[in-house]
């Protein structure tokens, strides 16, 4: 669809515009291609959750945007949660893979929480619960707790107690969540870079 819109934003373009894009797979160069070499270009990747305000957005300029153009970006997307300003536009395929894409992977997790939680005896709306508040709970607890993930994590584990039983499935070299998650991010980040093409 940016092949179709581009051309139509560029006659509306006046020579000091600030461009803050968070279409995904469509780099800088494709801007400045469109709309001049001297064009000003913010790319932006926000994620779902700055509906609410939780959001992490990236952002990465061109070589035309000053530091008041930075400033600016950064203000607006403020207002829906985090900002991080990336070192080079490379690294948005990752943030694509990772904070992009991830709220679905978390999504999804808590499906499949509560889908276990029902298998187990839980009612269908007990089970959902359980889940949601699980995932929203631990979220919030990294995000406020001055320990690492890691920590915290070792905090909830008893030796040989269930949260123990249960991550040693979880943390299985070969086939635990470690790995299939450095597969997902790395299968979304190649279809953010495959998008440029």
């Amino acid at each position: 669809m940016m092949g179709a819109a581009l051309p139509n934003l560029a006659t509306a373009m006046g020579q000091d515009t600030l461009v803050i894009s968070v279409a995904a797979g469509t780099p800088i160069a494709r801007f400045e291609a469109e709309f001049g070499a001297k064009a000003k270009v913010i790319r932006a990747m926000p994620n779902t959750p700055a509906a609410i305000g939780r959001g992490i957005t990236a952002i990465i300029g061109n070589q035309n945007c000053g530091s008041a153009d930075h400033d600016l970006a950064d203000s607006l997307l403020q207002a829906v949660g985090q900002v991080v300003r990336l070192e080079t536009e490379d690294q948005i395929d990752a943030v694509t893979g990772v904070s992009g894409s991830g709220p679905a992977y978390v999504f999804y997790m808590i499906d499949c929480l509560a889908a276990a939680a029902r298998a187990e005896g839980l009612p269908d709306e007990m089970a959902m619960a359980f889940a949601k508040a699980t995932v929203a709970g631990a979220g919030a607890l990294a995000m406020e707790a001055q320990e690492s993930p890691e920590q915290l994590r070792i905090n909830v584990t008893s030796p040989n107690g269930t949260t123990q039983a249960g991550l040693e499935v979880l943390m299985n070299e070969a086939n635990g969540l470690s790995p299939l998650i450095r597969e997902t991010v790395k299968a979304a980040a190649a279809r953010s870079r495959a998008l440029k093409g």
